[in-house]
């Protein structure tokens, strides 16, 4: 991915959508700190992604897949694959 930039407004949902190969899971990756730019920077409020903690970046993310992996257990275990893996059952 070259010379991207994306805005999102505070307070604000998005979608991101697109055919196949355009980047759409590259910038969920990069957002989810699940992979690390190899140039350039993430950045969320001005401050570098890598600065702030995964638990607080990945609470305000969510992600919905087009390819769904369930593993063969519980509803409670496919939860627990979540960032929350302390989630009580309340939760």
């Amino acid at each position: 991915m070259h010379g991207f930039s994306l805005t999102i407004p505070a307070r604000q949902t998005i979608a991101i959508t697109g055919d196949n190969g355009v980047g759409k899971s590259t910038v969920v990756s990069l957002l989810l700190r699940l992979n690390v730019p190899a140039n350039g920077q993430v950045t969320v409020d001005g401050q570098d992604l890598g600065a702030v903690s995964l638990a607080s970046v990945r609470k305000h993310i969510g992600y919905v897949s087009q390819n769904v992996y369930l593993i063969n257990g519980t509803v409670r275990g496919e939860i627990l694959l979540m960032p929350k893996p302390d989630a009580s059952d309340e939760d």
